[in-house]
């Protein structure tokens, strides 16, 4: 790029800071265009209009509103060059700009980071890591939802008083998201923010709109002690909840899936639910919110067989589910020719021998009244 400061005609501070570091700026970006050769130029003009000058003029306009008439040029041009240099770095690496592997990034970095312009103000460094982070994780999640994480904190962000609060609220937005392995450290968090938030981030309706409904409290408690039971029903009776399927995962590598030949479940030496096939094996972490698989280093589960007699839960290969909380026996065709399960308390996972998923069951609430 020939000259970092033509890039951009839009006025504010941020053209300021393009002007009087001219020099530097296109110093560092043909240093980096040395190292990734397949930085194109367009593609951070791009993103230096429509990404980092609005950004940055967002903040001197917050340190115009707190500081008073004059502001404090010098401390936005330091906002300025981490921001830059973040930004050159990502493009480089396709991660922001018209070419980024997600495009859910630049809108992360335009809109989000636009809105919460005070806590970029606050540390450009951390706010604008976090942000895309939690986008790209999210997104390699296979059925994590990173775009209601992003419409989550968009909403939720700007009422964040600090950017700690922010940190803290992302993580339970991730766990809402689907990305069921951060159910604990959701969890703490939750109970950290302010009750509004918490109770947004939930699902839960307002104390205005629900003034009859459960405190916050009891909410997490019950929560925290059913992972299959969704915040919105957890101050509601539901004496006609029975055994469904609460949660379908995994499925054949070949069509996007994780397994090569269909997985058996078995216990970690931790105590967690495992699946494995002929190839590996992988944690799982299941909750109303999503499943996710984490794939371990070797094999360090066993399989189990189906469940004996002393269960709560009795499975046969014939597809016929009993539970003790119910003591009747429904057929589900998904689990015609199960071979391998596991209990945990509140769910069985179920897989076959004829399919590459894993079925969890548990005893619930209709999901379509939550």
């Amino acid at each position: 790029m020939d000259d970092a400061a033509a890039a951009t005609a839009s006025p504010g501070l941020f053209v300021q800071f393009l002007q009087e570091n001219r020099d530097a700026l296109n110093a560092q970006y043909l240093q980096q265009r040395m190292m990734r050769p397949q930085l194109e130029d367009q593609d951070f003009r791009t993103v230096l209009t429509q990404v980092l000058g609005p950004l940055v003029d967002a903040v001197a306009e917050v340190d115009l509103r707190e500081s008073g008439e004059c502001g404090h040029p010098q401390r936005v041009f330091e906002v300025a060059e981490v921001l830059y240099t973040m930004a050159l770095d990502l493009t480089s690496r396709d991660l922001l700009g018209p070419g980024a592997r997600n495009t859910l990034a630049q809108v992360g970095w335009a809109e989000l980071l636009m809105a919460v312009a005070n806590l970029v103000a606050e540390d450009a460094g951390v706010m604008a890591a976090a942000v895309t982070n939690a986008i790209y994780n999210i997104s390699e999640v296979t059925g994590a939802r990173a775009d209601e994480w992003l419409l989550l904190m968009m909403e939720l962000g700007p009422k964040c008083e600090n950017v700690a609060q922010f940190l803290e609220a992302g993580k339970v937005a991730a766990w809402r998201a689907g990305c069921a392995h951060y159910r604990a450290g959701a969890l703490e968090a939750v109970r950290r923010l302010p009750e509004p938030m918490a109770r947004k981030l939930l699902g839960l309706k307002s104390l205005e709109e629900w003034r009859h409904g459960p405190a916050l409290a009891d909410v997490l408690e019950r929560i925290e002690a059913d992972p299959w039971l969704n915040p919105r029903l957890a101050g509601l009776s539901f004496a006609h909840s029975r055994v469904r399927i609460v949660k379908v995962a995994g499925g054949f590598r070949g069509l996007g899936g994780l397994f090569v030949t269909p997985p058996r479940m078995g216990l970690m030496q931790n105590g967690a639910l495992a699946a494995i096939d002929s190839e590996g094996c992988w944690q799982l972490h299941a909750d109303v919110f999503g499943a996710v698989f984490i794939r371990q280093q070797s094999r360090v589960a066993g399989a189990n067989v189906l469940l004996d007699k002393e269960s709560s839960w009795q499975i046969s290969s014939k597809g016929e589910v009993w539970h003790e909380g119910d003591g009747t026996i429904e057929q589900f065709p998904e689990l015609l020719g199960a071979w391998s399960c596991v209990e945990d308390g509140k769910a069985v996972a179920v897989t076959s021998m004829l399919s590459h998923r894993v079925y969890i069951l548990a005893r619930a609430a209709d999901p379509e009244l939550g």
